[in-house]
């Protein structure tokens, strides 16, 4: 049975940005800046703020207060040119290492002193602590600019903030943790990291399957409201589990099972945490997580300070329909006289497979269309023919990867494309195949399901529409009524605990803006005039005077481009993924009447869509390395099983 709900939102958009001196003592309490990390926080509040994508910081990693040199960046061409820009980079940070090293050795030359010489004296003089020096050597990294990204970010942040704090406020958690997406994605629901991390809240695949569905035909790590439900119970739990919101915000991006070791030795104070733990996976980017978050927080409340008015996205607004039967994209369409990108927008955790109508919306799938459609809950659900809907999903053909093959070789054969089969496999184009992995072919020759013949009816009392009203920046912010949020399951608790994010920030640098190496004086003239004073304040008169936004000279388009750039996966050796071997207690266990059969001493099972020898060992209380090696005789960890046994 069809069951619709009518959702009409407008975002309460910056309602609690200029909250009452009360409400900012209360977020102190709840974020306290530990006086070893204010210099981080003032670090990454110039990136979102102050430095744009085309400016690399060149700095220490371990005091964040040191900048060398700010680095010019030309990112207005290919991705061939672009990275030659950052060997220019990476060949500065090479000098400056060199440079410290001769100091420390005492080989540096103090009467005429190159420009970035110059510069190294000014930070640690000239009898600075050779060991000092040589730990300040091994230490150099570069990070880029993102105020341009930042902003667009802040823009895009209209279609589903006002969603986001309420999702937030319905868990109990602090109305802040709702600007963390401009940490994760820079609000860009299609984001991609370079470690598989997807989406807004840019969950992997393990700690995603957690909270949601993820399979060949739907993706919700890509659904903004519904990672937003998923992010909102992990939050939950990292504080339930640890104590302290500046552990559980780390723990988002380091572990939770990390941060447990972390308090088990220094307690609940980040500052002793930051300082004194040590962990091989407790990196930069681990560290400075709570900082970032931190600075994110102050840029987004004076974000008319940093970047002057905001123009906002418009709001989403759409229609609900849960649907009790498989449909293809191409009915949905046609039904509701949609175009195919606006339902994609509206619809972004369905699959390109499903999106592309090779497979069936699932059964039981949430729909959003667009708002405009309007008409009550009985006449959306009579739209649907039900001689076009189906009780099953398209059963898909499959072949074994021979030596040999490639992703053109077997769209050949199969008279399909090679783009297409990727998409199906979740496979980039450029990945390489190993001998015996197992590829989804589309349907082409596989049977058609059965076609519902039940009517498709709507329920008796739809859903009551929601109505959000307008809240501008000026009004009172939103009123989050804090509460004991619920413990979690324990099943969940223990997985989670297992992750462990290597999501790593962006590559940026800082202080003397310049085009190259230093080799002669005229390029030291260049670099001289174009210095930056490394401890530029924050300061509305600093801001103006720094790197103003070019956001009214390009496109929509254009911008959308810098936000998105680099993002998408990048190819990976499907050999050597890994895959937990852990079931997570939502997911279903495969019915053994139905899948089981014998062939002289063995029982097989048909392996379905996503499933791992890991769920198969705990279904059958082995191993999965037992599993592996005595019954399949595949060495752990496996990739993924995604074949037919």
């Amino acid at each position: 049975m069809l069951k619709i709900g009518i959702i009409i939102a407008v975002m309460w958009l910056g309602a609690w940005f200029d909250a009452p001196r009360a409400q900012q003592n209360d977020a102190a309490n709840t974020f306290p800046v530990p006086e070893v990390i204010r210099d981080n926080v003032e670090f990454w509040k110039k990136i979102y703020a102050v430095y744009p994508t085309n400016k690399v910081l060149i700095h220490d990693i371990n005091n964040l207060a040191i900048i060398y040199e700010i680095v010019d960046l030309d990112n207005s061409q290919g991705e061939y040119a672009y990275r030659n820009e950052w060997r220019k980079v990476d060949a500065i940070k090479d000098e400056y290492k060199a440079i410290l090293n001769a100091h420390a050795d005492r080989k540096l030359d103090l009467s005429n002193p190159s420009t970035r010489a110059q510069r190294v004296l000014e930070i640690y003089g000239a009898n600075a602590d050779p060991e000092q020096l040589r730990k300040a050597a091994g230490a150099i990294r570069g990070q880029l600019g993102l105020k341009d990204r930042f902003h667009i970010g802040i823009q895009r942040s209209g279609m589903y903030l006002e969603y986001i704090q309420k999702i937030f406020a319905e868990h109990g958690l602090p109305a802040e943790l709702a600007l963390l997406p401009h940490v994760e994605s820079s609000f860009n629901y299609k984001a991609y990291s370079k470690v598989g991390a997807a989406g807004l809240w840019q969950f992997t695949r393990y700690t995603g399957r957690l909270f949601m569905k993820i399979d060949y035909d739907i993706d919700e790590r890509l659904d903004p409201l519904r990672a937003t439900h998923a992010a909102a119970k992990l939050l939950k739990l990292n504080h339930s589990e640890l104590g302290a919101w500046p552990l559980a915000v780390t723990a988002y991006n380091h572990g939770l099972n990390g941060m447990k070791r972390a308090k088990a030795q220094f307690g609940t104070d980040f500052g002793k945490i930051y300082t004194s733990y040590q962990s091989r996976s407790f990196g930069f980017a681990s560290r400075n997580f709570y900082a970032e978050f931190l600075a994110a927080v102050d840029v987004v409340k004076n974000s008319d300070i940093y970047f002057g008015p905001i123009e906002y996205h418009s709001p989403a607004e759409f229609v609900e329909v849960e649907l009790d039967r498989f449909v293809t994209v191409k009915e949905i369409l046609k039904t509701y006289d949609v175009n195919h990108s606006e339902f994609s927008e509206l619809n972004s955790a369905l699959r390109p497979p499903v999106l592309n109508s090779q497979r069936r919306i699932p059964k039981g799938y949430v729909l959003r269309l667009p708002n405009r459609i309007g008409g009550d809950a009985a006449a959306l659900a009579a739209k649907i023919d039900p001689q076009a809907t189906f009780n099953e999903q398209v059963e898909s053909e499959w072949y074994r990867v021979q030596s040999g093959d490639n992703l053109y070789a077997i769209a050949r054969r199969f008279n399909t494309t090679p783009q297409v089969l990727a998409e199906n496999n979740n496979l980039n184009l450029r990945s390489k195949l190993p001998i015996g992995l197992v590829l989804k072919i589309p349907e082409s020759k596989a049977r058609p399901a059965t076609r519902a013949t039940a009517p498709v009816v709507a329920s008796a009392e739809p859903a009551p529409a929601i109505v959000a009203k307008i809240v501008k920046p000026e009004s009172k912010p939103v009123e989050i009524e804090k509460t004991t949020p619920p413990l979690p399951e324990p099943a969940v608790v223990a997985a989670v605990a297992e992750e462990q994010a290597v999501t790593e920030v962006p590559a940026i640098s800082e202080p003397s803006v310049s085009n190259g190496a230093s080799d002669n004086a005229s390029e030291d003239e260049a670099l001289l005039r174009n210095r930056i004073d490394t401890r530029i304040e924050l300061t509305p008169d600093a801001i103006t005077e720094s790197f103003p936004l070019a956001a009214k000279d390009i496109t929509r388009e254009e911008r959308e481009s810098i936000v998105t750039y680099n993002l998408q996966p990048q190819p990976v050796e499907v050999a050597a993924t890994t895959f937990p071997d852990a079931i997570a207690a939502s997911m279903t266990r495969p019915s053994a009447l139905s899948r089981l059969r014998h062939s002289g001493d063995s029982l097989w099972i048909k392996v379905e869509p996503e499933e791992t020898l890991g769920h198969y060992a705990t279904w059958a209380t082995h191993s999965s390395g037992l599993c592996a090696r005595f019954c399949h005789g595949i060495r752990t960890p496996a990739q993924r099983v995604s074949s037919q046994h």
